[in-house]
């Protein structure tokens, strides 16, 4: 991942204060306002959302060879229900949806380019299954999924900023803090091109024009940290202890990249946060990228 123990701790503060301000309560159970139709989330609805739904996993295929414009994929969101009286919504924002499935079962689409609207009558109290095939283009603003073309020799770049409510531009999903969910992903990718996400691909299957990332399930962890960045990007490697480490820049930048400074400061902030918190780095890896056309400092 690309996110230190800084914003780990960040987040657990955040995630904390949620909780305190913004209890789940009884009330939240049984009143749900109208959603507004706009790129956002509502404290009534998160709290209503969060009440009813848990157990969150997300199966994930996305295509991001097929089109120099728009990515496609397939997200399963399975959970948790604890009351089925009242129709679900999924954020999901800019994109088009193609069908949905509930539990097995086609249902008619309800998309207003914000979010998608899943029916009360096919959902159950229990498990529950939905597929949403989709597609959404390529953002140019930095947020989503970014594609960024060099000058310099016109290869081409993806990365994702998914924080605070952007996760929803990658796929469909429950974009919000406190339901945490686990991530299983396949990427169909150009052949040649790295592909890095949360945990570490445990095949490639390359025909010469595509490869296919197939990427394990992740632990649980909020949307928002979820991540996919690709590209022929330049890719140095190390070792912090016993966790891989690696450094990702575009291959105009690999030259100038003080690769070995890098890796000095990542295992001296490895071992200075393991202290300070007291807790080993809980995660299979840790990767940094330099990525051009980024919206935020770092």
């Amino acid at each position: 991942m690309k996110y230190g123990y800084y914003q780990i701790a960040v987040l657990a503060f955040t995630l904390m204060g949620l909780e305190a301000c913004s209890p789940a309560t009884e009330e939240a159970k049984d009143v749900v306002s109208t959603r507004i139709v706009a790129d956002q989330l509502d404290k009534n609805i998160a709290e209503a959302r969060h009440a009813r739904i848990d157990d969150v996993s997300y199966v994930l295929d996305i295509d991001i060879f097929g089109d120099a414009d728009v990515f496609t994929g397939q997200v399963t969101l399975n959970f948790e229900l604890s009351k089925g009286s009242e129709a679900i919504t999924v954020d999901f924002t800019g994109g088009h949806v193609e069908t949905i499935e509930i539990n097995g079962v086609g249902v008619d689409v309800n998309y207003n380019g914000y979010f998608i609207t899943l029916p009360e009558r096919a959902l159950f109290v229990g498990k529950n299954a939905v597929t949403i095939y989709y597609s959404h283009p390529f953002s140019q603003d930095g947020t989503g999924l970014h594609r960024f073309t060099d000058p310099v020799d016109g290869l081409t770049y993806l990365y994702t900023y998914l924080w605070p409510y952007y996760a929803n531009r990658l796929f469909p999903s429950f974009d919000q803090p406190n339901i945490k969910a686990t991530y299983e992903m396949s990427v169909r990718a150009p052949s040649g091109w790295q592909v890095s996400t949360a945990v570490a691909e445990t095949n490639i299957e390359d025909d010469g024009t595509s490869a296919l990332w197939v990427f394990p399930e992740t632990k649980k962890f909020s949307t928002y940290i979820f991540s996919l960045h690709a590209g022929p990007y330049a890719v140095f490697e190390d070792m912090a202890g016993d966790i891989p480490i690696r450094l990702f820049a575009r291959q105009s930048l690999a030259e100038y990249v003080a690769w070995e400074e890098w890796f000095t400061f990542t295992r001296q902030g490895l071992d200075f946060y393991a202290d300070y918190f007291d807790i080993p780095y809980p995660f299979g890896k840790y990767d940094q990228l330099i990525v051009p056309d980024f919206a935020i400092g770092a």
